[in-house]
């Protein structure tokens, strides 16, 4: 397949990912062009749908504005793709909260999320039973 035929695929795939109708012309096909040789091996389709999907529950989110989705964000600056296809990578990978074992833990009237850490202030920690406890340890040692 041709380059020319590469790119309007390309273009083509991102107007229907983002719902942007922006016109494919000469500037834009340069920006493809660098797109596609940032690195080796090259960005590919699914790394586009990949990182769309990504921004998308970012802004469903609020974690990501909508101007992610621009060409010149996504498609003219490379590196800033590269950076965004790392994170849904990362995230792919992410563990996931598994139902079952969530389901097993309440079933034996365990909580399935850990307790949060409650912050505390200096003086509560070294007036701690604990903390004087170490203490004494320490001194012992």
């Amino acid at each position: 397949m041709d380059k020319a035929t590469i790119v309007s695929d390309l273009h083509r795939l991102y107007v229907g990912l983002t719902g942007l109708q922006v016109s494919l012309n000469m500037a834009r096909e340069v920006d493809w062009g660098r797109w596609l040789q940032w690195r080796k091996p090259p960005f590919t389709a699914d790394d586009l749908r990949a990182v769309v999907a990504h921004i998308r529950r970012g802004i469903r989110d609020g974690a990501r504005n909508p101007g992610a989705l621009k060409f010149r964000n996504l498609i003219g600056m490379p590196d800033y793709f590269e950076e965004d296809l790392a994170e849904a990578m990362a995230r792919s990978r992410a563990p996931r909260i598994d139902a079952g074992r969530t389901a097993a833990l309440e079933a034996a009237g365990r909580d399935p999320k850990p307790a949060p850490n409650p912050e505390r202030s200096a003086a509560e920690v070294l007036s701690s039973k604990a903390f004087q406890e170490f203490c004494k340890l320490k001194d012992n040692l």
